[in-house]
This record gives C-alpha cells, structure tokens and sequence, in this order.
C-alpha cells in the first residue's frame, strides 16, 4: 500500500506547485506504467484468468478472432501470441498500450496533464486497470474517441441550441473499437442524444441535471427490482452467474459501493456548481449531460457490483470534466476546488484499504 500512497503524495506535490511541470509528468506515467507492467500476477484480482484468456485466445483462428463478440482483445491477443509472448509478455505489452491510451486521452481532449492524471489516479482507475484490463482499455479508447465527439458538438449563440456539424463518424469508430474490448461501453451512446436533448433546453442550470439524474436513478431503483430479476431468470446461465451476483433473489446486493459512488459524484456536482458560470454554453450542456447520466448510471451500482462496472466509463468523463472545472483555483487554499481535490485524494486511501480487487499489497514478480 505504500508504493500506492507515496506516488499520490508526489502527484499531490506537483499539483499544488504552480508551475507546468512537463518532464515530471512523463516521469510519473512511466512511473505508473512501469508499475502495472513489472507487478505480481497476485496484484489484481482477475490477472490470473487473463492469462487463461490470453492463452486461450492466442490458440483462435484469425476467423473466430474477428468473429468474437470481444473482437478487438481476441486479435490484440492473437497478435501478441504471434508474436510469441508469454503471459508476463502480454502483462508488460499491455500496460505500456494502456499508458500510451490514457495519455493520447489527456492529449486529445486538451486537458490540464497534472490534474488529469492525478485525478484519474485519486478515483482509482489507474489501479482499476491492473485488474478489469479489458474494461479499462474500452475506458481510455471510449475517452479518445469522445474528443471527436466534443469538437463536432457546436452550440449556436443566436439560437441557444446544441447541434452536431456533421454525423461524429471519429466517435463512431472509437466506440466500435472499446465496444469489441467490453460491450458494456454502449452506454455512452446516451452522451450524443443528452447533448442534443439539453442542447434544445432553455434552461440548463445546474439543478436542471441534477434534478433529472436523480429522477432517473430513482426511477430505475423501482423499476429495476422488479424487472432484472425476470429478465436474468429468462437469460442463459452465463449471464445469470456474471451479472446475477444473488440480484435474482434480492435487489440492492451493492448498495454500500454505490452510495459511495453517488457521494463522489455529489462531490463532481459541487465542482461543477461552484465552476459552470466560467464554462462555455457548449462546455455547460456536455459537462451537465455527463452529471445527469452518471446519477442515473449509480443506480446499476448499488443494485449489483458487476453491473455497477458500467459507471467507470462515466467516471473517465468525469475525470475530463473534473479537469476542465478545476483547472483554475485549485491551489488557492481559501477555494472549493481545492477540497475538491483532498476528497478525491482521501477517496483513494479509502479505495485503497477496501481492496476490492486486490492490488494490496503491491508486489513485483
């Protein structure tokens, strides 16, 4: 747990300084990626079935490769079993890719490099990959290919509307893409039309999204008892063992997780509140449909754990959120966004002693 603690008490150096630091930034993902790359197979609770899936993979054909339903991970590890790679190969391979991903994130969607990082550090999904590889990897693509997405919404001042300039054909892809490393993904297909819905709102407050994610979410905790237990029981029983997690006899199975979840967007909502008049109309209506969706997502979290993986993807756009709302003041000891921050970094060491995918203790090979 130390090694944990004391790469977030160096991001926690460099954010409160108020210089640009550039080669500490490189130092720091190399840092993280040398990590996830050299550590134990015991660091990570689903490391070990990787390996299983990486073997197991690797001895497809090309044909069963590209027909697969997780299509883009069985031809990554296709080719890296062409490449002869062993597991530890492929454990090293795929750290570096998904250091390189998470920073062609923070590139392409012009982010504060410091800030991004540490932020996606303090929320836990930097550690979140040493364990759901295949997930965290849909993550970072799915945050690539929102920076299309973002640079083709455009908001016309004349008319107070939101519209997309032509079809987001780069966003198309990139979810084809992390859609063949986890389906799950497809829920960020709900980002486009909640633009387009707020984007023809007059009034878009704060207290507009928020209102509307918590009606969502309200509405799915009593709708969902009722049907998810009927539709798992009417599913293959692959699907009632990976997503049942008891759910078919009772409702509600993770509601510890997902409170805590819901208390960490709240806190991504009083960012958003205490900042949203220095943001752009354009900027407001994407960083207020993402405060809505992520309300409404929370509710799969507190009615069952592996459902409730669905909202990292929702927690990557709040990281970018997060980034472009702080971006200013957070070193101001006097600012909200600088407790902001110190929550985000205390919900780490609580992420941390939780252990609930079993990256402590850290351990190299």
């Amino acid at each position: 747990m130390k090694v944990y603690i004391c790469i977030e008490l160096i991001l926690l150096v460099l954010l409160f300084k108020r210089k640009k630091y550039h080669l500490e930034y490189v130092t720091i993902s190399f840092l993280l990626m040398l990590m996830a790359a050299i550590r134990s197979e015991f660091v990570g609770a689903d490391v070990r079935v990787y390996f299983i899936e990486y073997e197991w993979n690797g001895a497809k054909s090309w044909k069963d490769a590209l027909t697969s339903s997780e299509y883009s991970f069985t031809i990554y590890c296709k080719f890296l079993n062409s490449l002869g790679l062993g597991n530890y190969g492929f454990l090293a391979v795929t750290a570096i890719l998904f250091a390189i991903l998470l920073a062609l994130a923070i590139e392409t969607n012009h982010s504060n490099r410091i800030l991004t990082l540490s932020l996606y550090y303090f929320a836990g999904l930097y550690t979140q990959s040493f364990c759901v590889i295949r997930q965290s990897f849909a993550v970072v693509i799915s945050l690539i290919a929102y920076s299309r997405l973002e640079k083709n919404y455009s908001h016309r001042t004349p008319y107070n509307k939101g519209h997309f300039q032509s079809f987001p054909i780069g966003f198309v892809i990139g979810m084809i893409i992390a859609i063949g490393f986890h389906p799950t993904v497809i829920v960020l297909l709900a980002l486009p039309v909640m633009m387009l819905f707020y984007g023809k709102k007059r009034c878009r407050k704060p207290s507009v999204f928020l209102r509307d994610g918590i009606l969502c979410m309200s509405a799915a905790l009593i709708i969902l008892p009722v049907l998810y237990p009927f539709i798992l029981q009417h599913s293959n029983k692959k699907y009632q063992d990976l997503y049942g997690g008891g759910y078919v006899t009772g409702p509600f199975g993770n509601w510890k997780s997902g409170i805590l979840l819901v208390a960490l967007y709240l806190i991504f909502y009083i960012a958003y509140y205490n900042n949203w008049k220095k943001l752009t109309e354009k900027e407001n209506i994407i960083v207020g449909s993402v405060i809505m969706l992520a309300f409404a997502c929370s509710s799969l979290s507190i009615i069952n754990s592996t459902l409730g993986r669905t909202n990292l993807f929702f927690e990557g756009l709040m990281i970018l959120m997060l980034s472009k709302l702080l971006n200013h003041g957070y070193t101001r000891i006097k600012s909200v966004n600088f407790y902001v921050i110190l929550v985000f970094a205390t919900y780490f060491v609580l992420y941390l002693v939780r252990d609930s995918i079993s990256v402590v203790p850290y351990r190299i090979r």
